[in-house]
């Protein structure tokens, strides 16, 4: 019953004139066993010399934050590559990249924004219909929520 209680998920559709599309967004606030093997690890490799496809500081300019499409492993082929999320401490030149099982390594991440000082939120597309948004502290580490949006057809009459 407590496991049923912490996996409801509250859908609200949110309607955008234009496109004439509604999204359902799944507000769910992280359980226990949802990303638990989320962590920020520190990595030798310089921000300098990756291949960055978005970059942003947070709004004291302590952090920096970038993503990088890193060459999978024994393909040797630049083009064969998976997005990875790097926060960069400016102060002392410190890279951490951010891991967990529930990134997909095939897709893209994407509009990464500081909502605050230290969190960071990003969204990861599993297909053009499905986006999670992750929110994670990046001073303590800790992965806050995932939202789960989906898209919905709204008939026109």
């Amino acid at each position: 019953m407590k496991k049923l209680l912490s996996i409801a998920v509250v859908y609200l559709a949110v309607y955008f004139a234009p496109s004439n599309q509604a999204i359902a967004i799944c507000s769910n606030t992280l359980n226990q066993s949802e990303c638990q093997d989320f962590r920020i690890v520190q990595t030798p490799i310089p921000l300098r010399s990756m291949q960055l496809t978005e970059t942003t500081s947070n709004q004291s300019n302590t952090f920096r934050v970038a993503i990088a499409c890193v060459p999978l492993p024994g393909t040797g082929i630049s083009e064969q590559c998976q997005d990875r999320i790097f926060v960069e401490r400016r102060k002392t030149g410190q890279v951490f990249e951010l891991k967990s099982e529930c990134f997909l390594p095939w897709r893209p991440i994407s509009n990464l924004r500081w909502n605050t000082d230290s969190i960071l939120a990003f969204e990861q597309w599993a297909n053009p219909h499905f986006v999670k948004r992750y929110n994670v502290n990046v001073v303590n580490g800790k992965l806050l929520s995932v939202s789960l949006l989906t898209d919905e057809s709204n008939p026109v009459n």
